[in-house]
């Protein structure tokens, strides 16, 4: 566990220093972040491993359902399935405009059940949450939901609805399923999630620092 951690925190601390002392000579200070999309069907415990994961790595956490309440990006509340009717169009721009195109050079963790409207492009890795019909049952009664919708949720993880959604909208490459039960496999997600993430901002490095090494072969070249 603490070696993918220790991994991680060296990482952001490399490129913590480097924004704060400006240094030219490393790149770290411009690499970019991952975006991920965090998902699943309702009660599957996207919030609690999200609201971890932005704690531990510093990353932005962005709550979708709070966006499409506070900005009201919906139009009103589908009576019939106890769910705000989502105006996707501008939620989109939104994200588009608010978020991702927002300069920082990525760093954001979406938590949503939304998946289809999402560009593709967006996102680095696409995660979906997994959970057992059982525990799924539980946590939405806990929650009080009608029968009605903890059969419809139950029946949507039974048919890996969200995951054949991902698997549709983003390149498969980039999508994982990740079984979120109990919270020693949660706590065994988020470290795999850090290991990932410290993995991608390495290769930027990397990759940062080979552009920067050809450039400086090319200037040499000229004179």
């Amino acid at each position: 566990h603490n070696k993918y951690t220790n991994a991680y925190i060296a990482l952001m601390a490399a490129v913590e220093e480097s924004k704060q002392n400006g240094t030219a000579t490393s790149n770290a200070k411009n690499v970019k972040r991952p975006n991920i999309l965090i998902t699943g069907t309702p009660g599957v415990g996207k919030t609690s491993l999200v609201s971890a994961l932005c704690e531990e790595t510093d990353f932005h956490l962005v709550d979708v359902n709070e966006i499409i309440k506070t900005q009201q990006f919906h139009e009103g509340t589908d009576k019939d399935r106890d769910c705000l009717i989502v105006d996707e169009d501008k939620l989109m721009d939104y994200v588009e405009e608010s978020i991702i195109n927002d300069g920082k050079n990525g760093g954001h963790i979406f938590d949503t059940h939304l998946c289809g409207g999402f560009d593709g492009a967006w996102f680095d890795l696409v995660i979906v949450l997994r959970c057992s019909n059982t525990q799924l049952f539980d946590r939405l009664k806990e929650r009080k939901y009608s029968s009605k919708k903890i059969q419809e949720n139950v029946e949507a993880e039974i048919m890996q609805i969200i995951y054949d959604e991902a698997l549709e909208t983003f390149d498969k490459k980039i999508v994982i399923q990740l079984q979120n039960d109990t919270s020693e496999q949660q706590e065994s997600n988020i470290e795999q999630i850090k290991q990932w993430m410290a993995q991608f901002i390495h290769n930027q490095q990397n990759d940062d620092d080979s552009k920067t090494n050809n450039k400086s072969q090319k200037v040499n070249s000229k004179q």
